[in-house]
């Protein structure tokens, strides 16, 4: 496929995901917190592995990016 237009997809992702969070405006808080840091992870995942172009990078980077989406999302389940 052509790199703009899976940028242009990905950047559709990115918005589509935004719009839900918006709609997230009455559930419980607690859905809310979970649905929040599950759709940061995906947004950051996909931020980090096709705009950064960690995809090509070692191994090390790749599980590290994975380790602290992980860490940051054990991180706000304690904090709520």
């Amino acid at each position: 496929m052509n790199k703009s237009l899976i940028n242009i997809i990905v950047i559709l992702i990115l918005v589509s995901i935004m719009a839900f969070l918006i709609s997230l405006l009455s559930i419980s808080a607690t859905s809310k917190i979970l649905l929040i840091l599950s759709i940061f992870g995906i947004k950051f995942l996909l931020v980090a592995f096709h705009f950064m172009e960690l995809k090509n990078a070692n191994a090390f980077w790749k599980s590290n990016i994975i380790v602290v989406v992980v860490i940051f999302f054990i991180s706000g389940l304690f904090l709520k």
